[in-house]
């Protein structure tokens, strides 16, 4: 029993190991806290997967080839030999003339004598050949002429001076309708040649 107690320790002695132990505890200096590791370096970024875009978008499917064009027709198809004309160019309006003898307006055309429907003959020329039957008439009988002063009334009028008689009215018409004209024409054309000889 004495061997058993000498071995384990009192109370006092436990209590006062555990007293130099927190005594030591507390007069130690606390230790440096350790310098945290470095962090570690960030992974490098895996590269793009170039087959996975190729494969994720679709491509379009291509255009259907454009309809051949529509061959020409024959016709309208010119060979190098062939030879096309040219075209003549269309000659210029003459200038007008500043010397130019602008004649005036014709006289208004008299209208000729009226005319029944059932009549060959106008009134004139029923007139005109009347006297002259009625003169011929007279210059057979010998008596006086019914035209009054002319050949037709003398008894030595020929054929001659009575168609000249018919054929003065007649005469005198056309010369009131052409007269002026054919005087202006005439005119005209002698004033271009003084024209052309101040010209020249």
């Amino acid at each position: 029993m004495a061997d058993k107690s000498q071995q384990e320790p009192s109370m006092e002695e436990i209590l006062a190991s555990i007293r130099r132990i927190i005594s030591e505890d507390t007069d130690a200096p606390p230790p440096e806290p350790e310098a945290p590791p470095p962090p570690p370096p960030p992974p490098p970024p895996p590269p793009p997967p170039e087959d996975d875009i190729f494969e994720a978008v679709p491509m379009p499917p291509p255009p259907p080839p454009p309809p051949p064009p529509p061959p020409p027709p024959e016709d309208d198809v010119l060979e190098l030999t062939d030879i096309i004309p040219d075209e003549p160019e269309p000659e210029p309006e003459p200038l007008p003339d500043p010397f130019a003898y602008e004649p005036p307006p014709p006289p208004p055309r008299r209208p000729p004598p009226p005319m029944d429907d059932d009549r060959l003959m106008s009134q004139f020329t029923e007139d005109a050949a009347s006297r002259a039957f009625s003169g011929l008439s007279g210059f057979r009988r010998g008596g006086p002429s019914l035209t009054g002063e002319g050949p037709i009334g003398r008894s030595d009028v020929t054929l001659e001076e009575i168609v000249h008689v018919l054929v003065r009215p007649i005469l005198r018409e056309w010369l009131d309708e052409n007269l002026p004209s054919l005087v202006e024409r005439l005119v005209k054309r002698e004033i271009e040649k003084v024209v052309r000889r101040g010209l020249d």
